[in-house]
């Protein structure tokens, strides 16, 4: 198995690429992920150390490819993260044998909080919204985040660049 890079890339003070994935860092020590392949979740020790996070509070999938959500299992067993997601993507997260879905991920995942399009939260003081966003499937969210005087919308393998 190729692994990522081991140590994650600072996009801004509180936003972290860990390969496919995002860490979101709040001042609090707080963190939540956007997406997660099974690779990185093997090096969150090591981010822990570089980003100083105490916690993964959540983890919210873009959408359903493995490459997206194959190490959000080993988190919430190794870091008692919580999984979000969209109404759209919550029967095909927890029960994927039933989708005959290309790049699916084999092993159900239990959903914690069910996130509804539009949906509007403050978590650690920073703005989160999400979306419906289909793109590269129509089972896509997106986040659009206001952090570090930007507002940056997430999507997984929808735009580029």
């Amino acid at each position: 198995m190729q692994l990522p890079t081991p140590y994650p890339v600072q996009i801004t003070r509180h936003i972290w690429q860990t390969g496919v994935g995002y860490l979101i860092v709040a001042d609090s020590g707080h963190a939540m992920f956007w997406d997660t392949d099974q690779r990185e979740s093997l090096y969150l020790d090591r981010f822990q150390k570089t980003m100083g996070f105490k916690s993964i509070d959540f983890m919210v999938p873009s959408h359903y490819h493995a490459d997206h959500i194959g190490g959000m299992n080993e988190v919430k067993r190794n870091w008692r993260a919580k999984l979000w997601a969209m109404d759209h993507l919550v029967d095909i997260l927890e029960h994927p044998s039933a989708y005959n879905l290309p790049s699916s991920w084999h092993e159900p995942m239990k959903v914690d909080r069910v996130l509804h399009d539009g949906e509007k939260i403050n978590w650690e003081g920073i703005p989160l919204q999400f979306f419906y966003l289909p793109g590269q499937t129509e089972y896509t969210e997106g986040m659009l985040i206001e952090i570090d005087g930007q507002k940056l919308l997430f999507d997984g393998d929808n735009v580029f660049n």
